[in-house]
């Protein structure tokens, strides 16, 4: 949970898409003078269910996928739109070096890149575009919200202090369905039902870890099964830390708000830590911390972009 946004947002709010509007493709979503069409939002969520390894078959499991990629190109859409408005722009430099990157990374020779390219009905001109934009979202981020963190040391101190009196840790897994704190009654319905479904499976014997692989949206969980690994009392959302902290090993809890949405938590294992000096660990305590507060600096960005934002639903 403690990656989860990063995990939601990193590639379609940075990553390269190799997808873009054709003036022949059926607009479905309009964000300001963006559109995003249906061709797009299908073969992103095609690719989004064959990267979880997902059946493409999986009605589901598509619907599901399809509903997060829509918000994430809309998302997206209002970040370039943002960016334009900021008057960002991005060098030729920039994205001939971006491009090198992008292809030293996967060992793409020119002539490869070059034919995937082609395999996605693409040109080069179209790629160096999906660079320009994903180039500009960053340094947005980077201007608007990474640029506004501040992390002050003797907090850090003070949580560290914290966490070594109680020097309890929970090793723990759960499965998230997904909702914004200020989510419509309708969505919270929505997210508060199926939770209970998934509750109602567990305790009717259902496997935690296969139904976090298949129900679960935090995107991690595909990999792991739900697992979170060992966690501090000052580690995680205050609601789900409480709910967790609470239980025995192997018990589940019912669901659980946080600021994420509802969760289902199982606790795996406890145990006491000995007090390791702040000194040895600032370092690890600092980057957790950052990413904590990037992580709700960057809900908070993308609400209020949404709030002022003019969306179309064709």
């Amino acid at each position: 949970m403690r990656r989860l946004l990063l995990s939601l947002l990193l590639f379609i709010l940075l990553g390269y898409s190799p997808l873009l509007a054709q003036p022949y493709d059926k607009i479905k979503i309009q964000v300001f003078d963006q559109v995003i069409t249906e061709k797009e939002v299908e073969l992103r969520t095609q690719q989004a269910l064959q990267s979880e390894g997902v059946s493409l078959t999986d009605p589901l499991a598509y619907e599901r996928i399809k509903g997060q990629v829509i918000e994430g190109l809309i998302d997206e859409a209002l970040l370039n739109y943002r960016a334009k408005e900021l008057g960002i722009e991005v060098s030729e430099e920039q994205i001939d070096n971006a491009i090198e990157q992008y292809r030293g990374q996967r060992g793409i020779s020119e002539r490869g890149f070059e034919e995937a390219l082609e395999q996605q009905q693409m040109t080069l001109a179209d790629f160096r575009r999906t660079v320009y934009l994903s180039k500009a979202r960053e340094a947005l981020i980077q201007h608007e919200v990474k640029s506004q963190i501040s992390i002050n040391e003797e907090e850090l101190k003070a949580k560290h202090l914290e966490n070594s009196q109680t020097n309890t840790m929970v090793h723990a897994r759960h499965i998230l369905v997904l909702v914004k704190p200020d989510a419509s009654d309708e969505a919270v319905k929505k997210a508060s039902d199926k939770i209970a479904a998934l509750a109602k499976k567990l305790a009717s014997g259902a496997d935690f870890a296969r139904l976090a692989k298949t129900e679960s949206e935090d995107p991690t969980a595909k990999q792991n099964g739900g697992d979170l690994g060992f966690f501090g009392e000052a580690d995680m959302d205050p609601s789900f830390t409480k709910a967790a902290f609470a239980l025995k090993p192997k018990q589940l809890s019912p669901p659980v708000r946080s600021r994420f949405g509802f969760h289902l938590i199982e606790v795996l294992a406890t145990e006491k830590r000995a007090t390791i000096p702040y000194e040895k660990v600032k370092g690890q305590i600092f980057n957790q911390e950052y990413q904590n507060v990037y992580q709700q600096k960057l809900f908070e960005y993308m609400d209020a972009l949404r709030t002022r934002a003019k969306i179309r639903y064709r």
